[in-house]
C-alpha cells in the first residue's frame, strides 16, 4: 500500500491541459441479491479524463473515487463545466460520437484492476486507480519506472498517511 500510496501522491498536483475527455464508471460489482447499476452498494464511483494532444492520442490520465456522480462534484473534481453526453447502451451506443480516448483507457483501467486483484476494497479505491494512472503516465519511458518509484517510496511517509481517506482526498 506505500507503493500504491507514492504512486498516488507523485500525481495528485499534476494538471491536464489542452482538450480532456472526461467519463465516469464504477469499481466493483452487484452483491447478490443487491441493487444493480450504479445504486449498488458494492460500487465505487470514479472520474477518469484523458489529456489528448493536437493528434487527439492520449498524453497524461487522471483517475479518482468520487461520493457520486452529481454534477457540481464533476465540475468541482475537472475544473470544467460538466456537459452530460448519454450515450445509452447496446450496439446503437458504439455509433455515437462518444468520448474517445477516455472510453479506451477506462476499458484498460477496469481490465488491469479485474486480472491483478481478487477484490478491490471501496476504502482503497483511490490507491488502485492512482497505481495505474502512475504507470500509464510514464507508459513512455517503464526503464526508469522502477527506479524513480523506488527513490520516491524511500522517502518516510507518516501512518496517517496510509490510514484510507474517504474518496481518496
Amino acid at each position: 500500500h506505500k507503493l500504491m500510496q507514492v504512486m498516488l501522491e507523485r500525481d495528485a498536483g499534476r494538471k491536464l491541459e489542452g482538450e480532456e475527455q472526461v467519463d465516469d464508471a464504477c469499481l466493483g460489482g452487484e452483491l447478490t441479491g443487491g441493487k444493480r447499476g450504479r445504486g449498488s452498494e458494492n460500487k465505487t464511483p470514479f472520474l477518469a479524463t484523458v489529456q489528448v494532444n493536437e493528434d487527439g492520442k492520449p498524453v497524461v490520465m487522471k483517475l479518482a473515487p468520487v461520493e457520486a456522480f452529481r454534477k457540481d462534484e464533476v465540475e468541482e473534481w475537472a475544473g470544467c463545466e460538466h456537459v452530460p453526453q448519454v450515450t445509452g447502451g447496446g450496439p446503437g451506443s458504439c455509433e455515437a460520437p462518444g468520448p474517445g480516448w477516455v472510453s479506451t483507457a477506462l476499458g484498460n483501467v477496469k481490465l488491469a484492476l479485474d486480472g491483478t486483484y481478487h477484490r478491490l476494497a471501496p476504502k482503497h479505491a483511490a490507491r488502485y486507480l492512482g497505481e495505474f494512472q502512475y504507470r500509464f503516465n510514464r507508459r513512455y519511458d517503464l526503464a526508469a519506472l522502477p527506479q524513480r518509484l523506488l527513490r520516491a517510496a524511500t522517502l518516510p511517509l507518516p501512518r496517517q498517511v496510509l490510514e484510507p481517506h474517504p474518496y481518496g482526498r
